[in-house]
């Protein structure tokens, strides 16, 4: 690896996030190793530019392309079904996988250690009712990252959106609107976004709890742009849902035709995604509604 490129993608990351040498240094190494690494003295060991990507909120492939490694891969897939579980609502699945998991060596590391706390806490709160268990986990989890108090990570991000969706679920909007307002202000800082799905599915939430409190149209308006991020990257994630909740929101502003339109959108989709339990959801809502008329 060339010194001065790595050198100079610290730099850059570091005044973008307007971190000064010594606070990018704490803990790590020393403030002259950051100097000398910046201006392409020396390399920095894998473990600097490890514990550096990890005080970013930033993967190390930010850096440089690592080899593929079978056991990253088991990992990687764990936490693969596990999201996917938690989707589909799963939830005692998912706390059957991570009671199983914990005790491997693989998932021992902070990072792994932190994507089990967070889901952990989701199953606690959804299985259990517990909801100040399930949050005290949760704010736990956003500190298991080397990040700074000025920067956080991808996952910092999604946990806080998790903390917004759980306070939501207990009817404490002030709360929730919080931790929503702080998870796009954070995703907005990343100086660079791996997963565009973060945005989105923290605007559908945002969306949800808006109209739990009545705010109908505010809530539109993040559906809206959820919508558009979909179509811009291409991303199937949440678009069902996504056509649902306007869907929903239109009825309840009174803009029944239009809001059947949406309805019927949400259903086609989940039809062709092959899902079953939620293309009956909006089924029961699109007889509802006509019903109503």
């Amino acid at each position: 690896m060339e010194a001065i490129p790595v050198g100079k993608a610290i730099r850059d990351l570091r005044n973008y996030l307007r971190l000064s040498q010594k606070e990018l240094a704490k803990g790590i190494c020393t403030q002259s190793l950051i100097s000398q690494i910046e201006c392409g003295d020396v390399s920095p060991s894998a473990d600097v530019l490890y514990k550096i990507a990890n005080r970013f909120g930033v993967d190390i492939n930010y850096f440089f392309d690592i080899t593929d490694c079978p056991r990253l891969d088991y990992v990687k897939e764990v936490f693969f079904q596990i999201r996917q579980e938690i989707r589909k609502r799963n939830y005692e699945k998912v706390s059957q996988m991570i009671e199983s998991e914990m005790p491997n060596p693989l998932f021992q590391t902070k990072v792994n250690q932190q994507f089990m706390l967070w889901h952990q806490a989701i199953c606690i709160y959804y299985i259990q009712g517990d909801a100040k268990q399930s949050l005290e986990l949760l704010k736990e989890a956003v500190e298991l990252t080397d990040t700074t108090t000025k920067n956080f990570s991808e996952r910092q991000i999604e946990i806080l959106t998790s903390i917004a969706i759980i306070y939501s679920e207990v009817g404490d909007f002030e709360n929730s609107f919080e931790y929503y307002q702080k998870a796009l202000y954070q995703l907005k800082k990343l100086p660079v976004v791996q997963d565009k799905s973060i945005r989105i599915r923290i605007l559908f939430n945002f969306a949800k709890t808006l109209s739990k409190n009545g705010n109908y149209q505010s809530s539109l308006e993040q559906v809206d742009q959820g919508i558009r991020l979909c179509i811009e990257h291409e991303i199937m994630c949440l678009f069902g849902e996504l056509h649902f909740q306007k869907g929903k929101n239109l009825n309840s502003l009174g803009h029944k035709q239009e809001g059947l339109q949406y309805l019927e959108k949400a259903k086609t989709i989940f039809d062709l995604e092959g899902n079953e339990q939620f293309a009956d959801i909006v089924k029961r809502e699109i007889n509802f509604y006509s019903n109503d008329e």
